[in-house]
């Protein structure tokens, strides 16, 4: 695997949103299995002054190292979790399917093989840049992976899903599909069935909780729109960090390597929806 350097993710910058290139740097193109695995960042190459954190692009160009994530945190999940043992199965299924051997699926993301034998095997939950990074390499979106294809609310009355012919189109409050993920990160699905192009979520971080480990960035095919409700989100997009608080809202290439983290003392609550317009066919 080709390592994502710094030059590689300006380049990035400059091609998905526009930015110019920093003075003075020249870029490179990233190619192989670059465009979809996580990568991390390390400790400023230079020191930082109060305030400045890791993902932040410091006065005078100080700023942060772009190496490959070479292990995910992983939580072990309590007995008969639903999400470990049902995401798991999948994830084999998919790898199967697609004649990957663990090992080669580990490598193209920066895994340990063992990591994610722990998680195809239910031992382990995978953290959300974790989850889009498998599910961006097995071709398929991470709503496949946490939901049963064609899953879909029961209907019961009243409180059930109002339908049209053989699809539901309304999903009540009180039957969402909901899975907690590693990192204190838990999902609410908003549509009553599974969609092929769109992830429709209510999000929610609790205090500390983030997308992933801390100084980790992930990246993956699609875009991402959102809209905080109630507590203060930090949004890391390569080397800028952006915090939203309630009433806020955000859009952005998810292919720009992100981090999303709680960035107050109470939970953050948002609406989050994920295109995979561009996930490949």
């Amino acid at each position: 695997m080709i390592p994502l350097t710094v030059p590689e993710i300006k380049r990035l910058l400059a091609n998905v949103l526009h930015h110019p290139k920093p003075p003075g740097h020249a870029t490179t193109g990233a190619t192989g299995d670059a465009a979809t695995r996580p990568v991390h960042a390390g400790p400023p190459t230079c020191p930082t002054g109060p305030g400045l954190r890791p993902g932040h692009l410091a006065t005078g160009g100080c700023r942060t190292s772009i190496q490959p994530m070479t292990e995910a945190r992983l939580d072990a999940p309590q007995p008969g979790d639903p999400l470990a043992q049902g995401i798991g199965p999948r994830i084999r299924t998919r790898r199967l399917e697609r004649h990957l051997s663990l090992r080669e699926l580990a490598r193209r993301i920066d895994l340990s093989a063992s990591a994610v034998s722990q998680i195809e095997n239910g031992r382990s939950r995978p953290s959300v840049g974790t989850l889009y990074a498998i599910a961006s390499e097995l071709g398929i979106s991470a709503d496949d992976l946490l939901f049963e294809a064609g899953s879909a609310a029961t209907p019961a009355m009243p409180d059930g899903p109002a339908w049209i012919g053989a699809r539901p189109i309304v999903q009540r409050g009180n039957s969402r599909r909901s899975i907690e993920l590693d990192s204190g990160v838990r999902w609410d699905r908003l549509t009553p069935a599974h969609e092929e192009d769109l992830e429709f979520l209510e999000v929610e971080y609790q205090v500390g909780g983030a997308s992933t480990s801390s100084n980790q960035l992930s990246r993956h095919p699609g875009r991402e729109y959102g809209v905080v409700l109630s507590g203060c989100l930090r949004v890391t997009l390569a080397f800028e960090d952006i915090e939203l608080n309630a009433g806020d809202s955000i859009a952005f290439d998810s292919m720009v390597p992100h981090r999303l983290a709680n960035a107050g003392d109470q939970n953050v609550r948002g609406i989050w929806v994920v295109s995979l317009r561009h996930l490949p066919l």
